[in-house]
C-alpha cells in the first residue's frame, strides 16, 4: 500500500532562526511602556535638531541665517524691556521680545546676539518645541485610543523639517508652534471632558499666543464657534446654556479682550490705540497690489510697498492706516477679482512648499557637487534634503485626510475636533497665503494639522469598518 505524499519541511534553519529573533524583538518591544516610547521620540526630537546645529561654529550663530532680518524687530524692543523696562514697538507684539528680555536680565549680557545669549534662545526654542510631542502625541492617543498612532504622530513632529530649522532662529515660529502643541492638547480635552479647567487653560494659551504673533488674533472666533456647535448639536452633549457661556468667555471674550488691551496700554503709554501696525490689512493690501503686478506680467514691488509702509508709521495713526488699506483692499476687489483669487491659490501652494535646505535645492541636479564635495557634505544634504520632502508628504497627506473624513461629514463620534480642526485651518490659509507666503507661517498650524489627520484616520477607518460589516 503506498504512503501517502508528505511534503518535506520547508523552513530551514536560517529560517526558523529569523522567525526567532523577530517574534522575540516584538515580544520586547511590546513589553516597553507608553511613557518610555514617547520619551524616545521626544529624544529623537533634540537630536534632530542639535545634528542640525553640528555643521556650524560659535560664530557662526550670531550671522546669517540664523539672525533673520525680522530679528532686529524682536531683540532691538527686547532690549530696551530688558534695560529700562520700557516698551515700544510699531510692529511687533511684546511676546516674544518679552522672552528675549528675561534671557538678557538673566545672562546680563546686553549684546542681544552674543553667542551666549544665541546659544540660550535656541536651546530654549529647541527644548520647548520637542517637549511639544508629549503633549501632541498626548491629544491623538485621547482622540483615537491609538498609541501607536499618537507614536507616528508625535514622531512627525519630532522629525519637521521647519521645527528643526526655526528652532535655530531669532523669531516667533519655534515659540509659537510650542505653545500651539499644548493649545491643541486643551482644545482636545475641552471637547472630550467638558471640564471648565480645560476651557481655562484654552483661555491662558491663547492670550499667550495673541501676545506673540498677530495671526492669533481672531483665531478665538472660529475656535470658539466650532466649539460651541460641537457642545451644543453634538452627540450626548447637554443643551446647557451654561456651557455657551462658559466657552464665550474663556475661548472668545477673554482671549479678544486682550487686542483692545494692548491697544489701550498703547494709548496711555504712546498717545496711540494700536495692537499691532503690521496689520493684516496690511498683508493683504500689498498682496492684493502684487497680484495686479503678476497678472500685468511685471514682478510684485514688494520693496516699494514695504517703503510705504515704513512712510505711513510716520504720516499717520493706527485708525487711519487700517481705514486707507481697507479701501484699498475693496477697491482692487472689486475691480480684479480673478487676479486676486489666481494669487491667493499661488500662495497657498507656497504655503505647502517646505523650506529647502541650507545649500538649496539646485546642488541635487548639479554634477560638480558629488564629485568636488567630501561625502560628510553629501550625507547631510541628502539627510536633510529627505527631511525637507517628509515635511511636504506629511502636509499633504494631513491635509488630504482631514479634507476625506469632512466629505463624509460631521455626524460620526469624533468630529467635533475634527470641525474645530477644520475651522481653524480656513482661518489660518486665508491670514497667512499672502505675498509674504512661505512655510514658515504654516509651522505653529501644523500640530493643529497632526491631530487632526490622526483623529480624521481614526473616522475613516472606522467607517469604512462599518461599509463592510453585513
Amino acid at each position: 500500500m503506498l504512503k501517502p505524499f508528505e511534503p518535506k519541511n520547508s523552513v530551514t534553519p536560517f529560517l526558523q532562526t529569523q522567525r526567532f529573533v523577530i517574534t522575540t524583538i516584538k515580544t520586547k518591544l511590546s513589553r516597553v511602556r507608553y511613557p518610555v516610547w514617547l520619551g524616545v521620540v521626544v529624544v529623537t526630537a533634540l537630536a534632530h535638531k542639535l545634528i542640525y546645529l553640528t555643521g556650524f561654529t560659535s560664530s557662526d550663530l550670531t550671522t546669517k541665517p540664523f539672525i533673520q532680518p525680522d530679528s532686529r524687530g524682536y531683540y532691538e524692543p527686547a532690549l530696551t524691556l530688558a534695560q529700562s523696562f520700557q516698551y515700544h514697538s510699531y510692529s511687533r507684539t511684546p511676546g516674544y521680545p518679552a522672552l528675549l528680555a528675561l534671557i538678557y536680565r538673566a545672562t546680563q549680557d546686553y549684546l542681544p546676539v552674543s553667542v551666549g545669549n544665541v546659544r540660550l534662545i535656541f536651546a530654549i526654542q529647541i527644548l520647548l518645541t520637542s517637549l511639544g510631542c508629549i503633549p501632541l502625541a498626548l491629544a491623538i492617543l485621547r482622540l483615537t485610543g491609538r498609541k501607536n498612532l499618537s507614536l507616528l504622530g508625535a514622531l512627525l513632529w519630532a522629525a519637521h523639517n521647519a521645527a528643526m530649522y526655526y528652532s535655530t532662529r531669532v523669531l516667533t515660529e519655534a515659540l509659537a508652534a510650542g505653545l500651539m502643541c499644548w493649545l491643541v492638547y486643551f482644545v482636545v480635552m475641552a471637547e472630550t471632558t467638558r471640564r471648565k479647567r480645560w476651557l481655562i487653560a484654552e483661555c491662558l494659551t491663547l492670550i499667550i499666543l495673541i501676545l506673540i504673533r498677530p495671526s492669533f488674533a481672531l483665531m478665538p472666533i472660529p475656535l470658539a464657534l466650532a466649539q460651541m456647535i460641537c457642545w451644543w448639536f453634538g452627540a450626548a452633549r447637554p443643551r446647557k446654556t451654561a456651557t455657551a457661556f462658559l466657552i464665550l468667555g474663556f475661548v472668545l471674550v477673554l482671549p479678544c479682550l486682550t487686542q483692545p488691551g494692548w491697544a489701550l496700554r498703547n494709548r496711555l503709554v504712546e498717545g496711540d490705540a494700536y495692537y499691532c501696525r503690521l496689520s493684516t490689512f496690511g498683508f493683504w493690501a500689498y498682496t492684493i497690489e502684487s497680484a495686479i503686478d503678476a497678472q500685468n506680467g511685471n514682478t510684485p514691488r514688494l520693496a516699494e510697498y514695504h517703503e510705504e509702509f515704513d512712510e505711513l508709521l510716520l504720516t499717520t495713526n493706527a485708525r487711519q492706516m487700517d481705514a486707507l488699506y481697507r479701501q484699498r483692499i475693496l477697491q482692487r476687489l472689486k475691480s480684479e477679482p480673478v487676479a486676486v483669487l489666481k494669487y491667493f491659490a499661488i500662495n497657498s501652494l507656497r504655503l505647502i512648499f517646505p523650506r529647502s535646505p541650507d545649500a538649496g535645492y539646485k546642488p541635487a541636479l548639479s554634477k560638480s557637487f558629488w564629485t568636488a564635495h567630501p561625502w560628510q557634505e553629501k550625507i547631510r544634504y541628502l539627510y536633510f534634503l529627505a527631511n525637507s520632502f517628509l515635511e511636504l508628504a506629511t502636509t499633504l497627506a494631513c491635509i488630504f485626510l482631514v479634507g476625506l473624513a469632512a466629505l463624509r461629514g460631521f455626524r460620526s463620534p469624533g468630529s467635533g475636533f475634527l470641525l474645530i480642526s477644520l475651522v481653524s485651518i480656513i482661518y489660518w490659509w486665508l491670514i497667512h497665503a499672502n505675498a509674504n507666503a512661505a512655510s514658515r507661517f504654516l509651522m505653529p498650524l501644523q500640530p493643529l494639522l497632526l491631530v487632526a489627520a490622526g483623529s480624521a484616520y481614526t473616522i475613516l477607518k472606522g467607517s469604512c469598518r462599518q461599509n463592510e460589516s453585513p
